[in-house]
């Protein structure tokens, strides 16, 4: 459970430059100085934007994104599932394409481990794009593990970032 008090230390830690991403659904509102992580559905929400994330398009997600960066005075990547994400950065906004994932696919631990691939990148030093990038490939590996709390390794990012780019 994370506290009032817990929420204000990371915020003061992103504040004094420590590379934090949070991931929270019903509570984005309360992080600053800090990568929030929401999905559409997430970043529609924290905006209290009417439209329904189904019928929204690329734009007004982007804009949404955009929103929440500018009201929490941080960085946004909002994931976008299969279409890849969206990286607010101040007023730059770009979309991070990723390829679909061949079916049969399995959800469950892609969005942990597109959030731990691109904190690990960002804290090595990678730029936005280049975290979402390898984020993305991440995630990408671990749809593919059906019936498995997924994990992609090196290697495995690494063929995927093949089959996407080298073909």
């Amino acid at each position: 459970m994370v506290t009032s008090r817990l929420r204000e230390v990371i915020n003061k830690a992103g504040a004094d430059g420590k590379p934090i991403i949070v991931d929270s659904r019903d509570r984005i509102n309360e992080y600053c100085n800090v990568v929030l992580k929401p999905n559409e559905m997430e970043s529609l929400q924290a905006v209290s934007s009417p439209i329904p994330p189904r019928d929204a398009t690329l734009e007004q997600l982007e804009k949404s994104a955009h929103a929440l960066a500018k009201t929490q005075q941080c960085s946004v990547c909002m994931t976008l599932g299969e279409k890849g994400c969206v990286w607010v950065e101040g007023d730059e906004i770009e979309v991070v394409p990723a390829r679909p994932a061949p079916p049969p696919i399995d959800i469950v631990g892609a969005g942990d481990c597109f959030a731990a691939a691109f904190i690990s990148a960002r804290a090595a030093g990678a730029a936005g794009r280049e975290a979402a990038t390898l984020a993305n490939l991440a995630a990408g590996v671990v749809v593919r593990k059906l019936s498995v709390t997924g994990t992609a390794t090196a290697e495995e990012i690494l063929q995927r970032y093949d089959e996407e780019y080298q073909s």
